[in-house]
């Protein structure tokens, strides 16, 4: 199969910063927790902040 590189939507904003991927790890249950009904739909609601 190959990779697919399209973007899925018009509106993607690009990424610059960090990512601090080890407190996403420590705060994922949490996460999903809250996601779960926009997860069964298949969608992720995603916020971030910034200065």
């Amino acid at each position: 199969m190959e990779p697919c590189n399209e973007r899925l939507s018009s509106n993607t904003p690009p990424f610059e910063g960090e990512f601090y991927f080890g407190q996403l790890v420590l705060s994922l249950p949490a996460v999903l927790d809250l996601q779960m009904n926009i997860l069964s739909d298949g969608q992720i609601e995603l916020n971030a902040t910034g200065n």
